[in-house]
């Protein structure tokens, strides 16, 4: 009886907050909103109460409805401010310093949410920054169980500047500046990425529900009892969450708290946790399109294979949900590892993980940035994150703002065999040419029907690339960078772009049997 007492004083504290009228926690001074599109400005209010909206040049009114929600689109805009955003009801909230440009969701895991002050050269680089349109907000770590309106409070917009910069995603940062010092125009990230985590858990119910792969996860579901996860109820009160979420089924809680109010539940515990509190909450706010660092973990939990649907099904699920069609959808490849010391005679996970990134490419509108050269064997958290963020920066220069720039490293198109010999065929490929390893060409592997690897070697002829291996007769199969720690492999070219991983064969994965269980039970 007490426990019900307390979940209806809650449910009814909860709805006078409702009543407030306030805007989602994404809106807030100093933001960036998408230009080029119409611009969606939503909140919560009175039922009945009359809301009017003033943006640059631009008056709308609103009435809230019967749920307690108002929205309403504005006409677009071109790239410009600052300017204010007025939103008055029976109170006045005021948003300054609006900037309108272009505005990326950076998302992830740990390699996205690395802030700038853990990467190299943090300190100079945190001093010299000097952009003041490039705006950064970071969403508050959170799941949930069930989609939610609205996301955590708790961060809001910062400015590039020495003061606020060192906690930018690194990447998002990069990636940031490259696009800004060539288009001339605002930036704005929104970082919602936590480390650590796993694709499937960035996925709403939906898709899974429709995915052959996936449709079976729900009965697992509905054999756990959600409502009895321990739920701090002060904190939930102190946030002021808001949304269409059970009390008793929602679970809030911070990175930093370590899970502390139910250990059985953390972003991987469940499917969709991360879409529900992370991703559901910003799909009505407009963006021009998404940078995305993550697979470690499905690598690490023996998943590559399944990567390969898996991926593919968030990205569209994205897509839906945001409903702008096919919006950009840039991601950067695993980076060199040395995680199980994996390769081709062995098996390598990252490998085969890396191989599912790149076949996430028949997608429209996606890039992938390759990033073998610049890991650590020794660390999942290479500090080089200048490179990634340039490398992303012109994928997005190329195919979203038609600049007529190199944006990828060869890329092998055919093999043909001459003899012992074998011919590789690549696009991107002006100017071949071996990174260091004194011009000696490596990472290359042959293997003949018994399905063994042997080293090759490798010499570059014009636009091919020419193997073979004494050990290798009749070759049928080739590997380049197979293997965790792939940073040997040094095809370039003349851009500076390291050449794509891959393999010839489709022999079967080491990691074709490893399916997503929920582990939250």
């Amino acid at each position: 009886m007490k426990k019900i007492v307390i979940s209806l004083l809650l449910f009814f504290l909860l709805i006078d907050v409702d009543a407030q009228l306030r805007l989602p926690q994404i809106f807030g001074d100093s933001m960036v909103l998408q230009r080029d599109r119409p611009i969606t400005v939503w909140g919560w209010g009175e039922k009945g109460e009359k809301i009017a909206i003033k943006f640059h040049n631009q008056s709308i009114s609103a009435v809230v409805g019967a749920d307690g929600g108002w929205r309403v689109n504005l006409a677009k805009e071109k790239a410009g401010g600052p300017y204010r955003l007025v939103v008055k009801g029976s109170s006045l909230i005021e948003f300054k310093d609006v900037l309108v440009g272009d505005v990326w969701i950076c998302s992830g895991q740990s390699n996205m949410e690395l802030p700038l002050s853990n990467t190299n050269n943090s300190k100079s680089e945190i001093e010299a920054a000097n952009y003041p349109l490039i705006r950064h907000h970071k969403i508050p770590n959170a799941v949930a169980f069930h989609p939610k309106l609205d996301t955590r409070a708790g961060n809001s917009w910062h400015t590039a500047n020495p003061g606020q910069v060192a906690s930018f995603s690194a990447v998002g940062y990069y990636f940031a500046r490259n696009l800004q010092q060539e288009l001339n125009i605002p930036i704005g990230l929104i970082n919602t990425s936590w480390s650590g985590t796993q694709v499937e858990t960035w996925t709403s119910g939906d898709a899974f529900v429709s995915s052959d792969e996936f449709k079976d996860l729900y009965k697992d579901i509905k054999s756990v009892n959600l409502d009895s996860v321990i739920i701090d109820k002060e904190k939930l009160l102190n946030e002021r969450i808001q949304g269409s979420i059970p009390i008793a089924s929602a679970v809030t809680a911070s990175k930093e708290k370590g899970f502390n109010d139910s250990p059985s539940v953390n972003p991987n515990s469940f499917p969709s946790l991360l879409f529900n509190a992370m991703i559901h909450p910003l799909t009505s706010y407009s963006i021009k399109g998404v940078i995305w660092y993550q697979g470690e973990r499905n690598a690490n939990a023996g998943r590559s294979y399944q990567y390969q649907k898996a991926f593919p099904l968030m990205i569209t699920d994205w897509r839906n949900h945001w409903k702008q069609g096919d919006f950009p959808f840039y991601f950067v490849q695993l980076s060199s590892f040395n995680y199980d010391n994996g390769n081709s005679q062995k098996g390598s996970a990252w490998a085969e993980l890396r191989e599912a990134q790149t076949m996430a490419l028949s997608l429209p509108n996606t890039g992938m940035a390759v990033t073998t050269d610049i890991g650590n064997a020794k660390d999942i958290h290479p500090r080089n994150k200048l490179d990634v963020g340039k490398r992303l920066a012109l994928i997005a220069l190329y195919h979203s703002y038609q600049k007529k720039v190199e944006y990828s490293g060869p890329d092998f198109q055919s093999m043909s065999v001459n003899g012992k010999e074998v011919i590789l065929s690549f696009s991107h490929n002006d100017g071949l040419r071996a990174q260091g390893q004194n011009g000696i060409l490596t990472g290359f592997e042959i293997a003949g029907e018994d399905q063994r690897f042997y080293k090759a070697t490798a010499r570059i002829s014009g636009k091919q690339v020419i193997i073979s291996a004494p050990e290798i007769l009749l070759p049928l199969a080739v590997r380049y960078a197979w293997a965790d720690d792939a940073s040997s492999s040094n095809l370039f070219n003349q851009s500076g772009l390291p050449a794509v991983p891959f393999r010839t064969d489709n022999w079967q994965s080491i990691t074709i049997n490893g399916k997503y269980q929920i582990t939250g039970k």
